[in-house]
């Protein structure tokens, strides 16, 4: 299969390799007290929020499987320089955006110049908050650095990321826990994640990944997706709750899971009124979502 040409792990390549000569300074990471899932918005098909120093294996692997020339000393450079990432990505339109904490030094915009392709622009909130500036590549690639901590990545939505940043300033759920939506669980679930030992990605759209595990079409009357990613040594061994939109669709879905899973070693139950569970799978996570 023909791998894209951009994805949003490119991204990342494209700015810290521009950064390698800032390889020896001691990387200082300094949390920012903003929601990332809010900056990202609502439009997106996947979530997720990746630790570095958790996932710096899997983050290699990404990169290689795009850049197999990369040597290691570069791939150091670029994962030095990050702490968490936090990651909205569409399975139709591939759009991307990423809100990245890490420590990004002050010279680097210095070689975000036209010579290499990028163009600096100014962003004025029509909330509040101050104008931000912002550099668009020619690829259609945006990058601000909004903070000496902080760096958002867009390609198509950095301005109303920084709108949107402009508007929260601190983690908060009103009200507590007790009441907010299934869609502002999941994001708090994500965040919390980050101090696990998996890989949690929530999919908003599951019709797209659900047609690599079923070989048929059908989207099961699904709400979403929570796939819980534990590394082994050459893929990953998943954990999928399967949540719906109607409580009938339930026996169906076992089903046809039992059908699609026959010959595998895998587990399947009912762990919720309108929630299904199939652990045990294997599968090469980031190869399925591309």
């Amino acid at each position: 299969m023909k791998k894209p040409r951009i994805c949003f792990f490119t991204v990342l390549l494209i700015l810290f390799l521009l950064n390698t000569v800032f390889f020896s300074c001691k990387t200082i990471s300094t949390k920012i007290p903003q929601d990332p899932f809010m900056v990202l918005g609502d439009s997106f098909s996947l979530y997720t929020a990746l630790d570095v120093k958790r996932d710096k294996q899997s983050l290699r692997q990404l990169l290689l499987s795009f850049f197999p020339e990369l040597s290691q000393k570069n791939q150091e450079a670029l994962l030095s320089r990050t702490s968490t990432i936090y990651i909205g990505f569409s399975f139709d339109t591939k759009e991307f955006s990423l809100v990245v904490e890490g420590n990004f030094p002050a010279l680097l915009k210095s070689q975000l110049n036209k010579k290499n392709g990028w163009e600096k622009k100014r962003y004025s909130p029509e909330s509040v908050g101050l104008a931000q500036n912002f550099f668009l590549h020619t690829d259609g690639i945006a990058l601000a650095f909004v903070h000496k901590n902080l760096l958002f990545i867009s390609n198509n939505q950095i301005e109303a990321m920084l709108e949107r940043f402009s508007l929260t300033n601190r983690i908060a759920i009103p009200g507590g826990i007790e009441g907010i939506s299934n869609e502002d669980y999941n994001y708090l679930k994500l965040r919390q994640a980050l101090q696990e030992e998996t890989i949690l990605l929530y999919i908003k759209e599951p019709k797209t990944l659900l047609s690599q595990f079923l070989p048929f079409d059908s989207d099961l009357a699904l709400d979403y997706m929570l796939v819980y990613a534990e590394e082994k040594e050459r893929d990953y061994s998943l954990t999928i709750d399967f949540v719906f939109t109607d409580t009938r669709a339930v026996r169906p879905a076992l089903l046809l899971f039992k059908i699609a899973f026959y010959n595998y070693d895998v587990f399947i139950e009912q762990i919720a009124e309108n929630q299904v569970q199939v652990k045990n799978i294997s599968f090469n996570l980031w190869d399925g979502i591309q």
